[in-house]
Formats: structure tokens, sequence, C-alpha cells
């Protein structure tokens, strides 16, 4: 048996406790906006920003991989030694 994580939380919904109603109903939403985001067709929700430019921006240095995805550092909020601590899909509009 397959579960999705959703199924946890739709009979919760209709719980006699109204916070875990709100609960349930928050973990949903939270669900539905990630599926959204990352759905093939949608690309994901970063995909309007340009998304290397900002990390350059931010002091980052960018590491192409043959694969088309570039990994980068997380500067300035932390540095790495090897400054590849973050893989960028600008294409999908991830990271």
């Amino acid at each position: 048996m397959n579960l999705q994580p959703t199924d946890r939380y739709r009979p919760l919904v209709r719980s006699r406790d109204p916070q875990t109603r709100r609960a349930a109903q928050r973990q949903l939403d939270r669900l539905q906006r990630y599926q959204d985001a990352t759905a093939p067709s949608s690309g994901g929700r970063w995909l309007h920003v340009p998304l290397l430019d900002l990390f350059i921006g931010a002091g980052n240095r960018l590491y192409p991989r043959a694969s088309g995805q570039i990994d980068s550092g997380h500067e300035p909020i932390h540095g790495s030694r090897s400054g590849r601590c973050v893989v960028i899909s600008q294409d999908k509009g991830l990271w």
C-alpha cells in the first residue's frame, strides 16, 4: 500500500477538534502549494527569478555541471569550503 502525504491529513479535516481541523487543513494547503510549485508543466516557484544573477550578486561563485544544473554556495548566509552546497536548476526555477 503506497500512501500519499495527503492521505494522513484528509481524514483529520473532519475531526471534532477545531485545532486538529485547522492544522490538517494547513498541511493540506502546504502540500498543494508544493505540488503546484514543482509540477513539471508550471515550473518551480522561482522560475521568474534570475537565480544565477541572484546568487552571483550575493557573492557566490557558480560551478556548471554537465547536466545543466549549477552548483553554488550560500553566501552571505554562510560559507563553505567547497562553495558547492546549493544546486540550482535555472530552467526549472528550483534551487
